[in-house]
């Protein structure tokens, strides 16, 4: 059953671990040779999935001299190794930069079209690029399945926007859940919130965001790292 698991499941962690002296091609030679690849297939994966990765000019170069965004590329590669049916990614894009969370969410979304992807994600705003059909599941339990624009419609009716007071701000903090507060130049706030209805006066009904729907989901979330949202990409 363990070998069957192996060939079925492909794992990125938040943070994956490697030898210091290990360059990406030695990398990926080991984590081969751990799920039991031969040499002949190893070396042509590993070349086929350095290309996809955009890796191919790097596979000499030390894996601790890579940026973030090339690392978590690398582990993405060493996680389809075995050519899995699931795709298991914890925080996936956790601390890149703007510029290589965009290219890593792009990769996802390709390696998505053919398999199975289960992202555990606090960067809710990712899964409107990455997936377009998801299952979300809270508690170990799938408590909604649909296409991510019919997802985010759960939390229609429940997203509001206000000016007020800055001074006025407490008294509606602990009375719904804040998604945003900006500060405007005339020294109001503009802030964006969850309620079933409207309680802060002069609100605006708001068309929602998959952060909403989180927020909405995931209450605890807002204020402690409580919350846990997993989609699955089919």
């Amino acid at each position: 059953m363990k070998e069957a698991y192996r060939d079925i499941f492909g794992y990125l962690p938040q943070e994956f671990g490697f030898y210091p002296g290990f360059c990406v091609q030695d990398y990926l030679e080991y984590v081969a040779a751990l799920k039991g690849l031969t040499r002949t297939e190893a070396k042509e994966r590993i070349r086929t999935l350095l290309e996809r990765v955009s890796l191919a000019e790097v596979r000499n170069k030390k894996i601790s001299r890579l940026s973030g965004g090339m690392k978590r590329r690398v582990g993405i590669a060493q996680a389809l190794l075995n050519e899995p049916e699931v795709l298991v990614l914890d925080e996936p894009t956790s601390g890149l930069d703007p510029g290589e969370r965009v290219k890593f969410r792009n990769l996802l979304s390709e390696f998505a079209h053919d398999r199975i992807v289960l992202i555990s994600t606090h960067i809710v705003s990712d899964i409107e690029y990455i997936a377009a059909c998801n299952a979300i599941m809270k508690g170990g339990k799938i408590i909604a399945v649909g296409k991510t624009e019919e997802l985010i419609q759960m939390a229609a009716g429940k997203v509001w926007s206000a000016s007020i007071d800055s001074r006025k701000l407490g008294e509606y903090e602990h009375r719904v859940s804040m998604v945003n507060v900006y500060n405007e130049e005339n020294g109001n706030v503009k802030v964006r919130y969850l309620a079933n209805t409207a309680v802060i006066p002069g609100s605006a009904g708001e068309e929602p965001r998959m952060e909403d729907l989180y927020l909405w989901l995931f209450p605890e979330s807002a204020d402690e790292d409580a919350g846990d949202l997993t989609i699955v990409r089919r």
